[in-house]
């Protein structure tokens, strides 16, 4: 098993800062196989942070391209201590859902009951089966949250 991460989890792309209290901001995580590679069975990809002291509104995904072959994928919180340090993702966003849709709005309400934290909350992605990579194949999940 492997952690892949995006740009954004690199650091290399920063998600929009909560400047203005109660404004409502939007962040794309951006998952693209052609740039990410292949994922295989069980791999984990970590899509970024969520900025510190925001709080979850709404979110949604996005998927374009063929996703022929992948049954389902789950997004939630990415916690890299947990399987002795192998990392685990959550289902506090979207649980199972299939890359057929081409825009599901969020369909769990847990990410929108945690309370505002201090730190960054990383957001991960996990994939009932390998993915292969293929340019144009992406799904982008759009986080709005506010201070």
């Amino acid at each position: 098993m492997a952690i892949l991460r995006t740009a954004m989890a690199l650091g290399i792309l920063t998600p929009p800062r909560p400047q203005t209290a109660g404004a409502v901001h939007q962040c794309r995580y951006v998952f693209d196989s052609g740039d990410v590679g292949a994922v295989g069975a069980g791999d984990l990809v970590v899509l970024g942070p969520q900025q510190p002291f925001s709080h979850v509104v709404d979110a949604y995904l996005q998927f374009d391209g063929d996703w022929t072959g992948i049954t389902n994928l789950t997004v939630g919180l990415f916690d890299a201590a947990a399987n002795a340090g192998a990392g685990a993702v959550g289902n506090e966003l979207f649980d199972a859902v299939a890359p057929g849709s081409v825009l599901v709005r969020l369909t769990k309400p847990d990410w929108l009951r945690l309370p505002m934290i201090e730190g960054e909350r990383q957001i991960g992605m996990k994939f009932s089966g390998a993915v292969a990579r293929l340019a144009g194949r992406r799904a982008t999940l759009s986080l709005l949250y506010r201070q």
